[in-house]
């Protein structure tokens, strides 16, 4: 989606909501790591912590810095140092507008904070607790924060910013990935999540009024978007649960592009970028444009495809040296907790 909205102008908004889909999706995921471990006799431990931050970003951050490189050497930026260095500590959009070097990074950057936050947070909510449902209340409340603080942010931008930028700042966004991971609360602690499958359709009522929501250059009305495209997708969520996997060649199909996508996300504008500049994309005709496009496709998924296999699948192995392999508690979700953050 997000891939697809870069190259056809006319689909910019399909990435929009590939990137609010993959927030809700990692929080989730996510969400079910850190449930299960308050539900432990002992609880989320600061040992649990630090292992969590190995995991999450040894999956992440050696990428990041392998492409982040990759753009410095085959762009002409006029950045400085103080600019470039807060790409590299994930400062580029904290709390203020990104600096345009390798801007999609901007929703990497709020997967990477909320890493950060939010574990740490709830590991001070639930210490001195021995008991699993006081563990689960504290957690209530911190996720209330993380949900209510980043909203009451977005809404007020334009006071404290100076500008509004509902969609793409830090601070103003945890939220997001928060309605995952509540999504998660409720799949472990909650009798009745096979009813929640039927609200499906309130969820998809809410994304359909959201694009009306983006249409109006109104600051209350975009930061009220991302208010709802999140919990939309949270809602829609548990109904996929009814579906049955995918075999043969589609299926095939499937894993491989999840397995890539996070190089696919690093890696494209700068392939993008550099063929349009190569080929004087600009003065081709309509059919060369269109080929162009699908080239640089094909060449993205080649590019992401090796490096998985040269570079990002052995840093997952060192990972694994040094996390230790995942928990019995974490295994209902197999391979899929190694999704891939990405986004526009």
């Amino acid at each position: 989606m997000v891939v697809v909205s870069h190259l056809l102008r006319p689909l910019e908004k399909l990435g929009i909501y590939g990137v609010e889909l993959f927030f809700v999706l990692s929080g989730f995921l996510i969400g079910g790591i850190l449930v299960r471990s308050l539900l432990r006799p002992e609880g989320f431990r600061s040992g649990d912590l630090v292992r969590f931050w190995i995991r999450r970003w040894f999956r992440t951050i050696p990428n990041y810095y392998l492409f982040l490189l990759l753009y410095l050497a085959a762009t002409r930026t006029s950045a400085t140092t103080k600019q470039l260095w807060s790409y590299a500590v994930f400062f580029q959009n904290l709390a203020w507008r990104i600096f345009p070097f390798a801007v999609h990074t901007w929703s990497l950057t709020i997967e990477e904070w909320f890493y950060l936050l939010f574990p740490a947070a709830l590991l001070l909510a639930a210490r001195k607790t021995s008991e699993p449902e006081s563990r689960l209340r504290r957690f209530l409340y911190v996720t209330a924060i993380f949900i209510l603080l980043p909203t009451v942010l977005r809404f007020t931008q334009s006071y404290w910013l100076g500008y509004s930028d509902a969609r793409a700042i830090v601070i103003s966004r945890l939220d997001a990935i928060m309605y995952g991971v509540f999504l998660a609360y409720l799949r472990a602690g909650s009798s009745r999540w096979s009813q929640l499958r039927g609200f499906w359709p309130v969820g998809l009522l809410g994304i359909a009024a959201s694009t009306l929501l983006l249409r109006s250059h109104s600051i209350v009305a975009q930061a009220a978007a991302f208010t709802v495209i999140p919990p939309g997708f949270a809602i829609i969520l548990p109904a996929f649960e009814r579906w049955s996997k995918a075999s043969g060649r589609v299926a095939g199909f499937i894993e491989h592009i999840s397995i890539w996508s996070y190089s696919m996300y690093l890696c494209h504008m700068l392939i993008y970028m550099t063929t349009m500049q190569v080929t004087g994309y600009p003065h081709r005709s309509s059919a060369v444009k269109i080929a162009l496009k699908c080239f640089v496709v094909l060449l993205t998924v080649g590019i992401s495809a090796l490096n998985y296999r040269l570079f990002e699948r052995p840093m997952t192995d060192l990972r694994e040296r040094l996390a230790g392999p995942t928990r019995r508690t974490e295994r209902g979700l197999g391979r899929h907790m190694e999704i891939s953050p990405s986004g526009s």
